[in-house]
């Protein structure tokens, strides 16, 4: 049979993982994001969503959150398998909030509204938090061994990239909490290269190698 000459992936975590795991080189390319987000406010709240899973490492946040001293909420929607050990964890705490399942529409309010979106994955494919949450203009904080994440996100451009440490994060949340300014500057940023994304990109990009194998 004929042998493929040219590998794609979904992004660079991905095409690692081939290298290290069967000796294969990949070319990443980004699929766009699907449905629309918009813009909104910078408001007084960190928006996190997701599968509630012990490797969406939610509990590393919200023990950030101790460390924090801004006055700042952080919402957090999804359920999951985690989720009553996470409500455990965050008792007491009143800045935190569990939306549990919400809908299409409370999403993209919820995160056009927010100041930023921590998004703390350990090994994440692809991550369609860190696209949803550049498309509504919001910076993203993530970790240094977050996996596609780690790379959208540019340090110190259209997020943080942190170690995935309690303080480390605590101290991006309060950097933004205290500069409303800096985190609209970051968000555009995200913005702009996740509206560059696009189907016909990929799409021309993969029948030019399936024509030239």
């Amino acid at each position: 049979p004929p042998r493929c000459r040219e590998v794609f992936t979904i992004g660079s975590e991905v095409s690692r993982r081939l290298r290290e795991y069967n000796g294969l080189e990949a070319e990443a390319i980004h699929p766009p994001l699907w449905g629309a987000f918009r813009e909104g406010s910078m408001g007084d709240y960190l928006f996190l969503p997701g599968r509630l899973h012990p490797w969406k490492r939610v509990d590393l946040v919200i023990r950030a959150m101790r460390h924090v001293r801004s006055d700042i909420q952080l919402k957090i929607a999804g359920v999951g398998e985690a989720e009553e050990s996470l409500r455990s964890l965050a008792a007491g705490d009143p800045r935190i909030q569990f939306l549990g399942r919400i809908g299409d529409d409370e999403l993209r309010d919820c995160y056009a509204n927010a100041l930023a979106v921590p998004f703390a994955p350990k090994r994440e494919d692809y991550g369609y938090v860190t696209l949803e949450a550049f498309a509504s203009g919001k910076p993203v904080i993530t970790c240094t061994d977050s996996g596609e994440a780690a790379s959208l996100v540019r340090h110190d451009e259209n997020g943080f990239v942190c170690q995935p440490e309690e303080l480390s994060i605590a101290r991006a949340i309060d950097r933004l909490a205290l500069d409303p300014g800096l985190a609209k500057r970051m968000g555009a940023r995200g913005k702009a290269w996740v509206d560059g994304l696009s189907w016909e990109h990929v799409a021309r990009r993969l029948i030019e190698a399936a024509t030239r194998n």
